[in-house]
């Protein structure tokens, strides 16, 4: 049964992942672009410092995530809201580098509450 549950986590993390990416593509208006499964295409330094930072963070997160799912017994949808949040955050980073740093960079501002 614990295959079936895991291969089940596993799913929603990979359709969250992509609903995500698809999301905030269509939000930014950002186009589609081909790489390899692997890459590291980053934007600039920051963005590469930035999304290192991001994946010490999270992997060191989801270390402590299975630990007090397996040892503290704690949901096993802690490990699922953990890579969600993560997941997010990482794309969150990367369509914003990418919309900023683009050839044709969108600007993004909050207009004052007296504009509405």
């Amino acid at each position: 049964m614990f295959w079936v549950n895991f291969t089940f986590i596993v799913l929603i993390v990979f359709v969250l992942n992509t609903l995500v990416k698809l999301l905030l593509r269509k939000l930014l208006k950002i186009q589609n672009v081909k790489r390899p499964f692997f890459s590291y295409n980053h934007i600039n330094e920051r963005h590469r410092k930035i999304d290192w930072a991001f994946r010490i963070t999270s992997a060191l997160a989801l270390i402590v995530t299975n630990y007090l799912v397996i040892i503290e017994d704690y949901s096993i949808y802690l490990i699922l809201y953990t890579s969600f949040f993560y997941i997010a955050l990482d794309y969150t980073v990367r369509a914003f580098f990418e919309c900023k740093y683009s050839q044709n960079p969108i600007n993004i501002e909050v207009l004052p509450l007296s504009s509405y």
